[in-house]
């Protein structure tokens, strides 16, 4: 077939533009390609960069880490603060960078130095507590009777803090544990001296911009948190960040995992690690062995480390104003003298609540009866009223906060002289906290919800070889 001179140049002219068309398809096609590559390219440099990073950071970290564990205060310092200046805003290790730098610069250039023991100054005649009975002291405190106990105190509320993450009006969570071992090692009927054996005291605070809601597990947990305390204790003071339930749950860092698991006891509905904050910290107290000489009449009056590192004068101080080692007496004093309600005060059964961790703690709580439990000689009390003052001395800057209870219950085993469980919820005016401790800074927004468990029980009744 024959194609006349117009179709034919009419047919060229379309296939050019095909071709034309053709071509720069494909020559986009090819740049697409190449941008795509190219930005993947930079993407994956990007991540690279920043895992170079992390590893820095996580490697400067663990020689920090190290330096703490093995006492070099100074030089811990100043690798925690290299961490903390090289970390961006936000970065989840620069508040523990932060805070671990302040904890060596403390033991390092401490405002007293560290001592291994502190005769307690004696009180004044008003703040003595009452003198037991020389038969009495003797027969309620055998040498050889030891008592394991835990107490707990927990507060919650809506708050900021320039240091964490979550900062606009965030809900925290606060717990202070104590797990300790007291053993009576000599009675001379005055004189009782007991050795108190830390296993571990610690804090730990969760911040969420998510609400947090509190649940207290219906069973016992002496024993459960004693049998894992061993494995739950560091070698020596130090705040820890742990981010990210679902990486850290899949990861091979068992101490973040018990973190996380004692949190969720508390709070079964945690968010997830986008809504999430916590710090933890072992106290100075973990650890250590006291022995403590309480006289008849006049309390603690002296303390002394049996190993372990020298520590603060003014943390062996506290204990000592604090101690707790005659409070199964007194309960057990007011209850056979047979008053309703009965009157406990701070100087007889010291900080009995564990209120003052931070603080000095005096003031009284009124109790009434409320039934026995005669299948194992319990009887039951209920918290009807009372206050306490914490008094706070942060640099020299004195602070007063007074707590009142909501409602509360304890059992008391006369067979054993011992308070088996404490369980109470207070009302405080204002948050109390010194520096040293995971809420200092916190503006709270609203009234804050304070609660306090205490559980023990007798491993000895003693007595054995007198």
């Amino acid at each position: 077939m024959t194609i006349d001179k117009p179709k034919k140049m009419l047919l060229i002219i379309v296939t050019s533009i095909v071709v034309l068309l053709g071509v720069i398809y494909f020559r986009n096609g090819g740049q697409d390609a190449g941008d795509d590559e190219a930005v993947g390219g930079r993407d994956n440099g990007a991540n690279e960069h920043k895992n170079g990073h992390d590893a820095d950071w996580r490697s400067l970290r663990d020689q920090a880490a190290q330096l703490q564990a093995d006492e070099e205060w100074c030089d811990a310092e100043k690798k925690w603060r290299d961490l903390r200046d090289r970390l961006p805003s936000g970065s989840e290790l620069r508040e523990e960078a932060k805070r671990n730098a302040q904890l060596c610069k403390d033991h390092c250039q401490p405002a007293k130095d560290p001592v291994d023991q502190v005769k307690i100054l004696e009180r004044p005649g008003d703040e003595r507590p009452q003198e037991v009975p020389k038969d009495k002291l003797t027969a309620a405190y055998r040498k050889g009777r030891t008592v394991r106990s835990t107490a707990y105190l927990f507060i919650d509320g809506k708050g900021t803090n320039d240091d964490w993450v979550f900062r606009d009006n965030v809900n925290f969570h606060y717990q202070y544990r104590v797990l300790v071992e007291t053993e009576v090692k000599e009675n001379g009927g005055t004189t009782v001296v007991f050795e108190q054996r830390f296993l571990n005291v610690d804090e730990l605070r969760a911040v969420s911009d998510q609400k947090l809601e509190f649940h207290w597990p219906e069973s016992p947990i002496l024993d459960m948190v004693w049998e894992r305390a061993d494995d739950e204790l560091s070698q020596v003071p130090a705040y820890r960040v742990v981010k990210g339930l679902a990486k850290l749950f899949n990861t091979l860092d068992p101490n973040a995992k018990k973190t996380l698991t004692r949190l969720r006891k508390f709070i079964p509905g945690l968010p997830d690690g986008k809504h999430l904050e916590v710090v933890e910290r072992i106290r100075e107290l973990a650890g250590q062995r006291l022995q403590s000489e309480y006289v008849s009449g006049l309390g603690v009056t002296s303390i002394k480390v049996l190993d372990g590192r020298k520590i603060d004068p003014d943390v062996l101080d506290h204990v000592a104003r604090g101690s707790t080692v005659l409070m199964d007496y007194f309960v057990h004093k007011a209850l056979d003298e047979g008053h309703d309600p009965i009157v406990l005060h701070s100087k007889d059964v010291g900080d009995m609540f564990h209120l003052g961790e931070e603080g000095r703690v005096e003031g009284e709580v009124r109790l009434r009866r409320a039934g026995r439990d005669d299948a194992e000689s319990i009887q039951k009390l209920e918290i009807e009223d009372g206050e306490f003052d914490i008094e706070i001395d942060e640099a020299g800057a004195k602070q007063s906060v007074r707590v009142t209870p909501k409602k509360g219950t304890m059992r008391y085993s006369r067979e054993d002289m011992l308070i088996r469980h404490i369980d109470a919820t207070w009302k405080a005016d204002m948050l109390w906290a010194t520096r040293d401790h995971l809420l200092f800074g916190a503006r709270v927004s609203r009234d804050i919800e304070v609660r306090t468990y205490y559980e023990a029980k007798l491993i000895s009744k003693g007595g054995v070889g007198e």
